[in-house]
């Protein structure tokens, strides 16, 4: 004869089980769909960001080139008139005014150089100043969508670990579950004339007290409720 105790107990237990998993699993479905579709944002903001990046220093790449080359030419075109006002001492010295006069034509046309030159380079300066601003700001954003993907990757596996939470308290208490219904089927009711009582009560005891263990293992998974990311 069954043991309507426990047979009640069990169907209990296969309740609890049965709604924690469609719970767990009801879920995951969730999650899959949030990390699918946060996946997809977080990470072409993280992709355009980290192409901005790319740009913005190859930006400064190319603005320093240029004031590199700027100041060599720079530097070419003052030696040429240090070289040209030499030229124009030594023409004076001879009392040569006809080479005097074109050397200092040169040298007008240097000194015209010079300063256009200083102007390009101040304004390339200025611009390579610009650049690696927004470089920097680039820079800034990428991290920072770097680190929001991160984040949300972690809050989604964050948030696996509660659902294999739920998952395993359900495995537990299935196993109690399980255990109750065999003591039902070797023990329940009374125990037969010819059964040796104190065997008996042990054995269906044991079962009971595993159902019991098993149920304490499965309340001591503490799962937090799971939120939105």
């Amino acid at each position: 004869m069954a043991d309507d105790d426990l047979l009640e107990q069990a169907r209990a237990l296969h309740l609890r089980a049965e709604t924690m998993r469609t719970d767990a699993a009801g879920l995951r479905k969730e999650l899959g769909a949030e990390f699918r579709e946060s996946g997809i944002e977080l990470g072409l903001a993280r992709d355009r960001a980290l192409r901005a990046k790319m740009t913005a220093d190859h930006a400064v790449e190319d603005a320093d080139q240029r004031t590199t080359s700027m100041e060599a030419s720079l530097a070419e075109t003052r030696q040429a008139l240090a070289k040209g006002e030499a030229a124009l001492v030594a023409a004076n010295a001879k009392g040569n005014t006809s080479a005097a006069a074109e050397q200092q034509e040169f040298n007008d046309g240097f000194r015209d150089m010079i300063a256009q030159a200083q102007a390009r380079l101040h304004a390339n300066k200025l611009d390579s100043a610009a650049t690696r601003e927004a470089a920097g700001t680039a820079e800034r954003a990428a991290r920072e969508t770097q680190l929001a993907y991160e984040e949300s990757t972690a809050a989604i596996t964050a948030a696996e670990t509660e659902i294999d939470k739920i998952e395993n308290q359900a495995a537990l208490i299935e196993q109690a579950r399980m255990k109750l219904v065999e003591a039902d089927l070797k023990y329940g009711g009374d125990p037969p004339a010819d059964a040796d009582i104190d065997r008996w009560v042990t054995a269906r005891a044991t079962l009971e007290g595993a159902a019991e263990n098993l149920l304490k293992q499965a309340d001591a998974i503490t799962a937090v409720s799971y939120t939105h990311l």
